[in-house]
C-alpha cells in the first residue's frame, strides 16, 4: 500500500501524519509525505528579482516544513514538494503521480476533540478523488493507538457499495484486521404499528443483505451488524 500524507506544520498535519504512519507501518506499505506549496510569480522585467526572492521563500518554507515531518516520521518515507494554487486539487495531482493508494490528511480546527471536520482540502479531495480519503480526528496525533484493530464498512446494497466492500477486504487483509459490515436502519419517534412492521421486514433484509455481501471473502474474518437509530 502506498500512503501519501498530505502535512501542514501545524497539529492537524501532525494528526494526518501520525494515521499515515501507523497505516503505513501495519500496512508493510510505503509512505510518502508531501507539502502543497503555491507557485512561484512568473514576472517579467525588473519584476523578476521579487519573482526569484519569492520562489526562494517558498522553497525555504516547504523544506522547514518537512523537516519537521522528517522529525516526527523519520527517513523510511519519503519527502516531495508540490506546486498548486489549491491543497486538495494538489494532493489529487500528486496522487495520481505517485500512484498512491490513500490519501491522508487531519481535519479542519474548527471541529472538536476526538472528531473529523471538513476544511476546504478535504472538500476537494472527497469530491473529486480516485484513491480513498482518511481524515485523523483532532488530538489523532497527541493519542495515537498502538495499531488498528478493526475496519468498518457503511453498506447499502448495490452495485457500487458491492465495489467498495471488496476493496475494504483487500486493505482489512493488508491491515491484518476484521471487517465489519454495517447498516443503519433509520426510524422515527412514536411509531404506529404499521411502520413497525415496516421496519422489521427492513431489518430482515438489511441483515439478509448483509450476510450475502459477507460471501467469498475468504482472506479476512467478516462481521455483520444492524444498527437502529432514530432519524
Amino acid at each position: 500500500m502506498k500512503v501519501l500524507a498530505g502535512f501542514i506544520p501545524e497539529q492537524r498535519g501532525r494528526d494526518g501524519l501520525a494515521l499515515a504512519v501507523l497505516l503505513g507501518r501495519q500496512s508493510d506499505g510505503e509512505l510518502v509525505v508531501a507539502t502543497v506549496q503555491p507557485p512561484a510569480w512568473r514576472i517579467p522585467g525588473p519584476g523578476r528579482a521579487d519573482e526569484s526572492a519569492w520562489a526562494d521563500y517558498l522553497r525555504e518554507q516547504a523544506d522547514a516544513t518537512l523537516e519537521q515531518a522528517r522529525a516526527f516520521a523519520g527517513d523510511a518515507a519519503r519527502y516531495v514538494v508540490e506546486h498548486h494554487k489549491g491543497s486538495g486539487r494538489g494532493l489529487l495531482e500528486l496522487a495520481r503521480k505517485q500512484g498512491a493508494d490513500v490519501v491522508v490528511i487531519g481535519s479542519a480546527p474548527h471541529g472538536g476533540r476526538g472528531r473529523i471536520s471538513l476544511g476546504s482540502t478535504a472538500d476537494q479531495l472527497l469530491h473529486a478523488s480516485s484513491v480513498p480519503v482518511l481524515l485523523a480526528p483532532k488530538g489523532y496525533g497527541e493519542a495515537t493507538p498502538a495499531a488498528f484493530e478493526r475496519l468498518t464498512f457503511a453498506y447499502r446494497r448495490g452495485p457500487g457499495c458491492d465495489a467498495g466492500v471488496s476493496r475494504a477486504a483487500k486493505v482489512a487483509a493488508q491491515l491484518d484486521v476484521p471487517l465489519r459490515l454495517v447498516t443503519l436502519v433509520v426510524s422515527g419517534g412514536r411509531r404506529a404499528k404499521i411502520e413497525e412492521d415496516m421496519l422489521l421486514r427492513l431489518r430482515e433484509q438489511a441483515a439478509a443483505d448483509l450476510k450475502a455481501a459477507a460471501r467469498g471473502h475468504r482472506r479476512v474474518q467478516v462481521d455483520v451488524e444492524v444498527l437502529n437509530g432514530p432519524n
